[in-house]
């Protein structure tokens, strides 16, 4: 590597003066020593035109010269001749010794007296003169090892008259090293490549060679070893160093980590989808390239909107969410109480139809015993019969008076009146508006009802009035069909006819008059009212 030289030209000179000539190094026409000439700024330095010639320059007043010299060998701008002065002087360009007056190659690299060997690396010892400068290989000896890094450096060879001419350093308007391997000083401040703080850090200029450190560590997949210094830059670790992490389960870049940035691991499976409604969970695979491939075997929603089928056809857990009812189904719909009957709706796209075989609620028929209305209130219970002059069937009975007539059974067989149930009987209209006819219905009820009686208790009373009439009406016709057998059988048609009527019942007071079947039009009216309600 070439040192810089520094050329520090103090020229005293007039503004505008003329050209000026200057002679650096060497004595100007001198050709056993490099040289170098500087006109206005520009060098001319002593150069080797072949292994045995040599041009020198030099000045002449403030002129510019040249001359050119025969060689026994040329180098570095140096013309070496036949002779010599100096007894033992090593040349390693000559690769000769010195006895006082000619240069000589007899035991040069063996002759121990000499130790030409100790300052000529090609000699190949493995020993040397510490700092010894071979200026012909352009090497140095550090620590008997033979080294060219660095070798214009100033604290090297570069101050060595004889490494004058490859360690030439023209001024430079560098300001740093720009190149930190050509084994120039680019800057020319006397500092060459590594050795120049510019080039720290950087490549080949890592560590000095022959150095060693310790390398990599014991982490993961890592194993610690060493590495040696190799031309300015740390070579190979003889342990194990970390390296790019893969999905192996194990830590290749010897973080601490094990595959920190891997998916998953090749060959690794997982469920994938979900079992919920339509839709079925499959299965995941990982691929080499640490990623998860499709879902193998699973099966997904068919709609994403959900119908009213009873099932969750968009797979969100939620089955017909939106809808008034699952189509094709069917519930009970209406009442059944009082009167009412319950009836049934089917669902149809999600909506319920209408209630189909129902029967439905109507105003409330007062004297029927019936809860037309459905409110569970019967008759006079209602609001609807509360201040109306109601007749229960029931009250009809008890202000009922039956004259005791002659048996018979048309009413032509009676002399006046009809026949009623085998007896003549004579009818009385009934004001049902007077306090001494029927009562309104609140009056019945009271007098009908027990106080305290709930709903259902009221309709079983009435039964136990119902139930003996009908049997005593009954028991009354087949004993008067009885009796008339045998009236016919013993008495003439005109004795009967004279016959004085008797009261059915002697004990009791004279029959009152009353209209012609009265229960029997009541009930006949309220089965008729209710039938067509009913067929509605």
């Amino acid at each position: 590597m070439k040192i810089v030289m520094f050329l520090f030209v103090f020229v005293l000179t007039f503004s505008f003066a003329s050209a000026t000539c200057t002679n650096y190094l060497d004595d100007g026409n001198d050709a056993d020593a490099f040289g170098s000439v500087e006109v206005d700024g520009v060098f001319s330095q002593d150069i080797c035109r072949s292994n045995t010639e040599l041009t020198e320059y030099y000045c002449d007043g403030n002129s510019l010269k040249s001359a050119s010299y025969s060689c026994a060998s040329c180098s570095d701008g140096i013309c070496y001749g036949d002779t010599c002065t100096s007894i033992n002087e090593c040349n390693p360009v000559l690769r000769k010794w010195c006895d006082g007056s000619s240069w000589l190659d007899s035991g040069y690299c063996t002759d121990s007296n000499l130790d030409c060997y100790l300052v000529d690396s090609t000699c190949s010892v493995s020993s040397c003169t510490e700092g010894a400068c071979d200026y012909e290989n352009h090497k140095y000896c550090s620590s008997n090892t033979w080294v060219d890094d660095d070798y214009c450096d100033l604290s090297r060879c570069g101050d060595d008259v004889h490494s004058f001419g490859y360690c030439f350093c023209e001024d430079s308007d560098a300001l740093s090293e720009t190149d930190c391997s050509d084994d120039v000083d680019d800057d020319c401040d006397g500092n060459v490549d590594c050795r120049d703080s510019d080039c720290s850090g950087k490549e080949g200029c890592l560590c000095t060679s022959g150095e060693t450190r310790t390398c990599s560590t014991d982490e993961g997949a890592c194993i610690s070893g060493t590495q040696s210094c190799e031309n300015g830059n740390w070579g190979k670790c003889s342990g194990v160093e970390s390296s790019e992490e893969l999905c192996d389960e194990i830590d290749n870049d010897c973080d601490g980590d094990i595959d920190e940035a891997c998916t998953c691991l090749p060959g690794d499976t997982r469920d994938c989808g979900a079992n919920l409604g339509v839709c079925k969970a499959g299965i995941q695979v990982c691929q080499e390239d640490a990623s998860w491939s499709l879902c193998f075997g699973a099966s997904y929603a068919a709609s994403q909107i959900e119908e009213c089928n009873g099932i969750d056809d968009d797979c969100d857990g939620k089955i017909d969410e939106g809808c008034g009812c699952v189509s094709n189904s069917t519930q009970v719909c209406g009442s059944d109480v009082g009167s009412c009957q319950k009836g049934l709706q089917s669902c149809v796209n999600g909506t319920w139809n209408d209630c189909v075989g129902d029967v439905e609620a109507f105003p409330e028929i007062c004297g029927d015993l019936f809860d037309n209305d459905c409110d569970e209130q019967i008759d006079s219970e209602d609001d609807t019969c509360a201040h109306s002059n109601v007749t229960l069937l029931v009250e009809v009975e008890e202000e009922r008076e039956i004259a005791v007539g002659d048996e018979c059974t048309l009413d032509a067989d009676c002399d006046s009146g009809t026949c009623m149930r085998g007896i003549c009987v004579e009818e009385e209209s009934i004001d049902t508006s007077s306090s001494s006819g029927l009562n309104t219905g609140e009056e019945s009820e009271s007098r009908f009802f027990s106080n305290g009686l709930s709903s259902e208790e009221k309709k079983s009373s009435v039964l136990w009035y119902v139930i003996p009439l009908f049997l005593f009406l009954l028991g009354g016709f087949f004993w008067y069909m009885q009796k008339k057998k045998k009236n016919i059988s013993s008495v003439p048609e005109k004795k009967v006819a004279s016959m004085p009527r008797t009261s059915l019942f002697s004990s009791r007071s004279p029959p009152v008059k009353q209209r012609k079947g009265i229960i029997d039009k009541e009930l006949d009216t309220s089965f008729q009212e209710s039938s067509r309600l009913f067929k509605k």
